[in-house]
């Protein structure tokens, strides 16, 4: 059973992307496979470490959730055996926590498994 771990908080410089990055490592340490994904749409930065193998998505815009991309970044995590991470930003904490909550995705991805 894989795990989806999801770095968020609504205050930038916190160190979201130093704990997404730490875990990601300690991860992909014991399953290269990890998948790390960087939804962060102003400083995207576990995307940069490239050892991580993190891609970006921007899965918010102006406030509000991009749904086909954060379909696509669902889909991906439901779709694999392996862990995933993935670092937000500060500037979609509130979209993003409010789809969660509203979609009941936590509960969606608890059924999954």
């Amino acid at each position: 059973m894989n795990q989806f771990h999801i770095v968020m908080n609504g205050k930038g410089g916190i160190g979201k992307s130093i704990v997404a990055y730490n875990l990601a490592q300690y991860l992909k340490a014991n399953d290269p496979e990890t998948i790390c994904i960087d939804t962060d749409p102003l400083t995207p930065t576990l995307s940069k470490y490239r050892a991580l193998e993190a891609r970006h998505l921007q899965i918010a815009s102006d406030s509000e959730i991009i749904l086909n991309r954060f379909d696509e970044m669902i889909e991906e995590i439901v779709s694999t055996s392996h862990d995933a991470v993935i670092d937000t930003g500060a500037s979609t904490f509130i979209p993003i926590a409010n789809y969660l909550a509203k979609n009941k995705v936590f509960q969606f991805l608890k059924d999954e498994y």
